[in-house]
């Protein structure tokens, strides 16, 4: 971001800056063979170009208060398939939000307006709208930060998500389709520090405006998020949770969670810096019960465990609809240079229960396959940044005998000021 001027506290005599204008301009390529039907046979390669332009303004009145605007274009080119049109595409408010600090002369912040809300590691709340991909994830929402004391807070919030943006003017509407159907949610989120212990603990409800069957639902969420140094160099993270609730047909009951530890080996830059080892479960439906099992991602449909594997989801729940998934993975960190790492990731995905006969892509075991991630992330200059992001999958037995494996890579040029 970019100071425009500077103001006097008269408080203090000390200077505020009033306004900040923000650019960014990225630019990505992504290729890949059949990464949507694991069939190479079918000629269901991809290979476009992804270009995103963001402009904003943060204006300060005061110090204790807050605008922000910000304005988001992203449109693609395609080279394969060489049939798919050009689009300009459109021009969204991709920010559009006030924030009152101190409300009220308490520790009270509320922020009311389409805004970014992201808690935890984005377990259950990162992704507002998750079918426009990563062009943005904003939340229409109302939301209230209390800090009970220097080491507590807790976070309250309504959120409204229609399936595509009918509350602000849009340049070149296209409709995109933002959401799979009016999604509301509200919850309560406590972050806490006990010495060496950081515990979240949250609760959330979230409804699903549907006249799907699948989809309708009303869903109550209680999570513990759990993180703590073991040792020197070992740490432990852990998060659960458990659903209730109903849909257009009968009852959920589904949980989910993930924990991992991570080794910090201290050795140099041609060995791995960081080891990190650790386990992944969401409840699939089981089809034998009455009783829905299945994981409801909730606000957490964005790419966490794979950039790839999200498009494999189409088919099956849907872009990101994280659920019946279980994953034993490990990760390797390397600090090559001072501005240039490299990440190994390998996940052994499974699925609770065997997948309904939904097409001929599927088999009928609980092996879904292996994945394997390698990232080399890049950081020029303090306003330049990227990555080289190549992943490989191999589909076990959850999928049919004839899928083929498949390649995905991104290459991503980041400016931002």
């Amino acid at each position: 971001m970019t100071a425009l001027a500077a103001g006097q506290s008269a408080a203090d005599g000390d200077a505020w800056v009033w306004g900040k204008f923000s650019f960014s301009e990225r630019f990505r390529l992504e290729t890949s063979d059949n990464t949507a039907g694991l069939s190479a046979a079918n000629g269901a390669a991809a290979d476009y170009t992804r270009i995103r332009t963001c402009v904003g303004f943060q204006y300060f009145p005061g110090q204790k208060w807050e605008g922000m605007i910000k304005f988001t274009n992203e449109f693609r080119h395609y080279f394969v398939p060489e049939t798919t049109p050009f689009k300009l595409d459109e021009v969204i408010f991709d920010q559009l939000y006030v924030k009152a600090k101190e409300a009220f002369d308490l520790p009270l912040a509320i922020t009311v307006g389409r805004q970014n809300l992201s808690l935890g590691e984005g377990f259950v709340i990162w992704e507002g709208d998750p079918l426009d991909g990563s062009r943005s994830m904003y939340f229409n929402a109302v939301r209230a930060d209390y800090a009970l004391s220097p080491n507590h807070s807790l976070t309250i919030f309504y959120a409204y998500q229609p399936p595509t943006d009918n509350l602000l003017p849009i340049i070149n509407d296209q409709k995109k389709a933002l959401n799979d159907q009016i999604e509301v949610g509200m919850g309560a989120y406590y972050t806490g520090i006990f010495d060496s212990l950081n515990l979240q603990g949250y609760i959330i409800r979230k409804e699903n405006h549907a006249t799907s069957a699948k989809r309708g639902s009303i869903i109550h969420t209680v999570g513990l998020r759990l993180h703590r140094p073991l040792m020197p160099h070992l740490s432990a993270t852990a998060e659960i949770a458990y659903q209730s609730g109903t849909t257009s047909i009968n009852d959920r009951r589904a949980g989910g969670g993930y924990g991992y530890v991570e080794y910090k080996t201290g050795l140099t830059k041609w060995y791995p810096q960081t080891l990190t080892i650790g386990s992944l479960y969401l409840d699939g439906d089981n089809p034998a019960t009455v009783t829905n099992e299945g994981w409801e991602p909730l606000f957490g449909r964005w790419p966490k465990w794979s950039d790839s594997y999200v498009y494999l989801l189409v088919k099956e729940t849907g872009i990101a609809y994280w659920t019946n998934l279980a994953s034993i993975f490990g990760r390797l960190g390397f600090q090559i240079t001072p501005t240039v790492k490299l990440g190994v990731d390998y996940h052994h995905l499974m699925a609770p229960h065997s997948p309904a006969a939904l097409t001929s892509l599927y088999g009928n075991g609980r092996t879904r396959g292996d994945l394997v991630i390698s990232k080399v992330s890049y950081q020029l200059s303090k306003a330049v940044s990227g990555h080289l992001l190549w992943e490989y999958f191999k589909p076990g037995n959850y999928y049919a005998a004839k899928a083929d494996s498949y390649d995905w890579f991104r290459m991503e040029f980041l400016l931002n000021y």
